[in-house]
């Protein structure tokens, strides 16, 4: 047998120990005592990416395959994985350049008069390595961390479960496409008072009711609604609205008043300008008792994400159609596809056109009529052609549905301040989700939340919308029931946030978990951050979004806010 004499391991040892990788700005730590865990820095070649920090948690707690970069003599001794997300530390903190392409270093190699170093202590006695972690600009890390590949045998497992749905299913009716109460509540509809014997609607809302047979005998049984807005001092009202039968003749097209002085016509959108309103005295309460008169409880309301416009319309109705979610996004879901591209694809039809100037067809921004009429059009397309027209099934899936799905089940929340990151489809699924007030309060939440959850998320302040896109003169909404991160106005206008934390702080924070976390738990510190608000002027993006591109004014842009780095460890 051919054994190569201990002089020469030594010497290939050695020769391994003088690799020194340079700087970057991702930090990763391996607890000094724990000799089970360590970096195989031939593997390390490249920067890290959120992936690879998903596909390590996927190895410890689930059935992914263990990535080479780590290695670990005995995995099953792990049991939790908390992620803490401070955007507020980035490569500055380290005395990092990017221009080094470095990719890894010892703390101890750090200047010992840079931030990280003066100001967090405690991290720096607890993390011992440096490693640089390349962000994607396409979506903020707890989307990209919360989002993992479907495996091969659940892709197959779910293949044979359609094609025995559509064997027992011998006719597509109606009735399949309403939603569901869960689905109601999972896109934020006001509940009506018939599903659930309670209702979540404000006291100075509108339900509709059911009717005697003498007073429906004539009215259709689908009808498909579109509205649009105008931004004022409260925020987004009612300023035109649309009803179309199934038959697509105009049940309703009025303009309506808004009740508080107009801001923002958002023509862009809505298609509405100030002409359109010179004159016009109908109201929200005129459209609501027309409503009342013309739809009943048992009417179907067709249209696409109507929650927005039942909302906007102070209505809750039991039976809805959208084709939000009655077609698919072409990435799959949980993300939803615009009318726009429902049109576009499956009718063949160009709407809601962002032109600066009028065509001969075509108006700037949406047309209620005609969104509606295409909503009703989509509806009666996928009657025809069945269940499974329209579909497209993604290739991924939030990591909490794939964690509770192994055996023994994996359970995941989410805690985050108000502000610290915008919404995500792939979080949905997380059995807790929650936004805290301060950072305090969110420490206290992680740390009573350990013993129950297996993966927990922390997401503190985001410093990077320190500069508001909202409009100063809007004025905050009377009650906090009327308005939703999903919502229109939050699209337009996102929630101002507060001062970043200062890397004292999250010293303490850090230290605070460290000493509550149980044996078995890898914490692991992400310091990345989202384009910074002056890069990119774009709305956030919404579960309905087609694009996920952004705008950057130059590729160092990309480099310098979307510097990240994280620390990990095993305690």
């Amino acid at each position: 047998m051919n054994v190569k004499p201990p002089q020469v391991k030594r010497r290939r040892q050695r020769k391994k120990d003088k690799v020194t990788l340079p700087c970057g700005s991702f930090l990763i730590s391996l607890n000094k005592p724990c000799q089970d865990i360590r970096l195989n820095l031939n593997e390390l070649k490249e920067q890290l990416t959120i992936k690879d920090l998903r596909l390590l948690l996927l190895s410890w707690l689930a059935d992914g395959a263990r990535p080479s970069w780590i290695q670990l003599k005995r995995s099953h001794h792990i049991r939790r994985f908390v992620v803490v997300h401070a955007p507020g530390l980035n490569s500055s903190s380290f005395d990092i350049g990017w221009n080094q392409q470095h990719i890894f270093s010892k703390t101890a190699n750090l200047s010992k008069t840079c931030s990280f170093m003066q100001q967090m202590p405690f991290s720096s006695g607890l993390f011992d390595e440096v490693i640089s972690l390349k962000l994607t600009v396409k979506s903020h890390p707890v989307a990209e961390f919360c989002q993992c590949t479907i495996s091969n045998s659940e892709r197959q497992r779910r293949a044979n479960a359609r094609r025995a749905n559509l064997k027992t299913t011998k006719m597509y009716t109606v009735e399949q496409c309403i939603l569901s109460l869960d689905e109601m509540l999972e896109a934020g509809y006001p509940i009506h008072s018939s599903l659930s014997g309670h209702t979540n609607i404000p006291s100075n809302w509108v339900e509709t009711y059911k009717k005697s047979d003498l007073d429906i005998q004539n009215n259709p049984r689908l009808i498909a609604l579109d509205c649009e807005m105008c931004l004022t001092q409260i925020g987004l009202e009612l300023a035109r609205i649309s009803l179309i039968d199934e038959d697509m003749n105009v049940i309703m097209d009025e303009m309506v008043q808004p009740s508080h002085p107009v801001i923002d016509y958002l023509t862009r959108y809505s298609g509405i300008r100030e002409e359109n309103l010179v004159g016009v005295t109908t109201s929200l309460q005129d459209i609501q008792q027309r409503l009342l008169d013309i739809i009943d409880q048992d009417t179907i309301l067709v249209g696409h994400s109507l929650e927005c416009d039942l909302k906007t319309l102070k209505l809750a109705h039991p039976n809805i159609i959208d084709t939000a979610r009655l077609y698919h996004h072409r990435n799959g879901p949980p993300l939803r596809p615009s009318l726009k591209y429902l049109a576009a694809r499956w009718l063949n039809r160009i709407i809601q056109s962002d032109d600066d100037t009028l065509t001969d067809d075509l108006v700037v921004g949406h047309d209620s009529c005609v969104d509606a009429a295409a909503s009703m059009e989509l509806v009666n397309l996928k009657l025809a052609r069945g269940p499974d027209f329209g579909l497209y099934f993604s290739s991924t899936e939030s990591i909490f549905s794939r964690l509770e799905r192994c055996r023994p089940s994996r359970l995941g929340a989410i805690f985050e301040t108000s502000g610290s990151s915008r919404h995500s489809p792939f979080t949905q699924h997380a059995k807790a989700v929650k936004r805290c007030d301060t950072e305090d309060q969110l420490v206290d939440e992680v740390i009573d939340a350990i013993g129950r959850y297996d993966f927990v998320w922390a997401g503190l302040h985001d410093h990077s919308w320190n500069q508001p896109m909202f409009d100063t003169r809007i004025q905050p909404p009377v009650s906090p029931t009327l308005t939703s991160e999903d919502s229109k106005a939050n699209r337009y206008h996102p929630t101002p946030t507060h001062s970043p934390t200062s890397l004292s702080c999250l010293d303490a924070y850090v230290q605070k978990i460290w000493s509550n976390l149980p044996a078995g738990t890898v914490l692991v510190v992400i310091g990345a951050t989202k384009i910074d608000d002056r890069v990119s002027r774009s709305p956030p993006l919404t579960p309905t979004s087609d694009s996920h591109e952004l705008s950057l004014n130059s590729p160092m842009d990309a480099l310098n806010h979307r510097a990240g780095i994280c620390l990990l460890t095993l305690k």
